[in-house]
């Protein structure tokens, strides 16, 4: 009878073995738009890898409607362990700057499927944003912008370039970052800053351990100078969405 018992043995361990591994829970690795304007309602998009399988979203605040949910190629041949494979179309309705918290920065979304629940965390954007408008990618089309200003941009396409002037003074001091991979973004920053002659005056690649880019200027004369922001491997798609950020110091 003892290979009976092992008979009964091998085929509770074959039969597990053939036991599907069930999938794991969903994961957001972008959102586009990157921020949220409070007080309108706007059409939100998360790409991760399994959300065709989320059958529920809540927010911390505001409101928000699932509108669909679907695989989606990944775009331009791209890693989908950073830019995702499937994608949730939602909308999203923020609240008032009135009836926001001052220390709310960020709406929080969870999403519920049947294999577990995954999180997000989205800008919500109380200041006026500028949107970057096409075409922008030399010199002479610039697009002009001030300090002060956060600029909502994509490097579109492989080898894009996104170009932005500004108005400086002598000695004063201004600070450019590119908020992009720290939010999902599968953008790898490539930042200069050039002077009104064409003079490359500081670049920046790789910072603070992330793929954005971030530098401190003072500038040398009064006069016009140039942002430009492209993808470090010269890649691009709607994946690579990015702010930046132009500031005195």
């Amino acid at each position: 009878m003892r290979w009976m018992g092992l008979f009964f043995l091998g085929l509770v361990t074959w039969s597990l073995a053939q036991k599907p591994t069930p999938p794991p829970p969903p994961r957001v690795l972008l959102s586009v738009p990157m921020g949220l304007p409070l007080g309108k309602t706007t059409m939100l998009e998360l790409r991760g890898q399994g959300l065709e399988r989320v059958t529920a979203v809540t927010v911390s605040v505001g409101k928000v409607k699932l509108l669909g949910k679907e695989k989606v190629p990944v775009p331009n041949g791209l890693d989908a362990s950073r830019v995702g494979e499937s994608r949730l179309r939602l909308e999203y309705t923020a609240p008032g700057e009135a009836d926001a918290a001052a220390a709310v920065a960020e709406v929080e979304l969870t999403l519920t499927a049947p294999e577990g629940k995954a999180s997000a965390k989205v800008l919500l954007e109380s200041a006026a944003v500028v949107h970057e408008k096409e075409p922008n990618d030399g010199f002479r089309q610039a697009q002009p912008i001030q300090l002060g200003n956060t600029l909502a941009g994509v490097i579109s396409y492989p080898q894009d370039v996104d170009v932005y002037r500004f108005a400086g003074k002598k000695g004063q001091r201004v600070q450019i970052e590119v908020l992009a991979a720290r939010r999902g973004s599968g953008l790898d920053a490539f930042l200069q800053l050039y002077d009104d002659k064409g003079q490359l005056l500081q670049s920046s690649d790789d910072v603070d351990g992330s793929r954005d880019a971030y530098l401190k200027r003072t500038l040398p004369r009064e006069g016009e100078y140039f942002i430009v922001v492209s993808d470090a491997d010269d890649t691009g798609g709607p994946t690579h969405v990015y702010r930046l950020v132009l500031l005195a110091k």
